[in-house]
């Protein structure tokens, strides 16, 4: 299960440095915010990955800690 995620470069509004790491997801996570906020491109970042159209690495972290690159 996903609990974190480190991009290595900008996608849309998402940056490196958008995921602290006291933010962490879980069985369910509720996303809000403001418009502009990165909901929309967080969403696009997940379904690129799983359809694997995501070029640029990214740092996945699971719930137990494990960190994983995805290529």
């Amino acid at each position: 299960m996903l609990s974190r995620v480190k991009l290595q470069s900008q996608f849309r509004s998402l940056s490196s440095d958008t995921f602290t790491k006291d933010v962490s997801l879980g069985k369910k996570t509720i996303i809000y915010g403001h418009n502009g906020s990165g909901k929309s491109s967080l969403a696009e970042l997940l379904y690129q990955l799983g359809e694997r159209q995501y070029s640029d690495d990214i740092l996945w972290v699971d719930d137990l800690g494990k960190v994983t690159t995805i290529k």
